[in-house]
């Protein structure tokens, strides 16, 4: 290692220029960090659990779903009814939301007997205006075990609408558009968003805002600690950017050959 290190002593000049060369080549891969925040992220590929999830996903698909859940006193009026049947309607313009597997207090099926057998059809054709409409779908949904403590809770102080999503939905555009119309129809009502697609863009926007705070924080941390101990600028300056530059060469490389980061990883 002898040669090395005379190499670097005798040729500051080069050695600085090499320096930056690898800085800029290993830094350009940083803009391709990705994280990969689903449940089994940090299971290996060989994993049961994988293998099991990935054999259900090719039979049945893997369709992820946006659930939106609407809390007031009582949903049965006609306000909080209107804003079910408003939202069930436009979260078919949301960017691959399956306009036809919607599920809400306006889009489900009722079944009901008759003489004739059995009655399949649309719970609230229309949202009800008067007190007798009202009360009257409320007896309906009491009496459909179904409906009751699924689609509403059983104190009728929460509702869900559940919208399922094709394959290749982007959680980024699936969160900002949700997020738009939930803010179009809040209150007084508390309108609430979930969902697998949500989740995914919450942590991702968690982490980058954690990153962006702590950073910056951990990097000064670094610089008062090296002064206290040594007490010059060099002394602070050289290790400090040893540390600057391992953080770079590490993370552009990562990018660069394509290593998705988890939670875990970026924490």
């Amino acid at each position: 290692m002898k040669w090395y290190f005379k190499t670097v002593v005798d040729r500051p000049k080069l050695t600085l220029v090499l320096v930056l060369i690898v800085t800029l080549l290993l830094g350009a891969g940083l803009p391709n960090l990705k994280i990969r925040n689903n449940s089994d992220s940090e299971l290996p590929e060989t994993d049961p659990i994988v293998l099991i999830k990935n054999k259900i996903d090719g039979i049945f698909g893997d369709k992820s779903a946006v659930l939106i859940g609407i809390k007031t006193d009582d949903i049965y009026n006609t306000r909080t009814l209107e804003k079910i049947a408003a939202i069930s309607l436009e979260l078919q313009k949301i960017d691959k939301v399956i306009p036809n597997e919607i599920t809400s207090l306006s889009t489900v099926n009722n079944v009901a007997g008759n003489e004739e057998g059995l009655e399949v059809g649309v719970l609230m054709k229309e949202v009800p205006k008067t007190q007798e409409e009202i009360d009257a779908l409320k007896n309906i949904v009491e009496m459909n075990d179904m409906i009751r403590g699924s689609l509403v809770s059983k104190d009728h102080t929460f509702t869900a609408i559940v919208a399922n999503l094709e394959e290749g939905a982007d959680q980024a555009t699936i969160h900002k558009q949700v997020y738009e119309l939930i803010a179009k129809y809040q209150g007084p009502e508390t309108i609430y968003a979930s969902g697998e697609k949500i989740f995914a863009q919450e942590i991702d926007s968690g982490v980058q805002q954690d990153s962006n705070v702590l950073t910056p924080i951990s990097l000064l941390v670094i610089m008062l600690v090296l002064y206290f101990f040594l007490r010059s600028v060099r002394g602070v300056a050289l290790p400090w950017l040893a540390v600057v530059l391992s953080i770079v060469w590490t993370l552009g490389f990562v990018g660069h050959i394509g290593i998705m980061q988890s939670g875990v990883t970026s924490m």
